[in-house]
């Protein structure tokens, strides 16, 4: 598998550890922090102008806040080195997409019962 993250990936989050000097911040800009070892959607790779990579999650929406360096309010996302992935969106949707054709055949079978 790609280790490369894109959106719809499922990734499980590595460190969600957070510096004691940088713990107000973290309080005050993410509400919805991560927490270790759960496993998480991506909802979009933010690369802030080529300063660094950022993840937010499909789980966990933060408020935007202004973010300085980039001259702009966006909101805060979590680091790139943060998680790992463990299934591509490409896996994620077959499986939905053979979920749906069982789903289906399961309908087809009890309505056959039916009449």
């Amino acid at each position: 598998m790609n280790d490369k993250l894109e959106i719809g990936d499922e990734v499980l989050v590595i460190d969600a550890s957070i510096k004691p000097e940088n713990m107000a911040s973290v309080v005050r800009n993410f509400p919805c922090w991560i927490k270790e070892d759960s496993k998480e959607i991506i909802r979009d790779i933010m690369f802030n102008d080529d300063i660094v990579v950022g993840i937010v999650l499909e789980s966990r929406r933060n408020p935007q806040i202004w973010m300085p360096l980039l001259k702009r309010m966006q909101e805060p996302a979590f680091a790139y080195w943060r998680f790992r992935k463990t299934k591509s969106a490409y896996m994620i949707q077959e499986e939905k997409e053979s979920e749906g054709i069982k789903v289906d055949e399961l309908i087809k079978e009890i309505d056959g019962d039916i009449h």
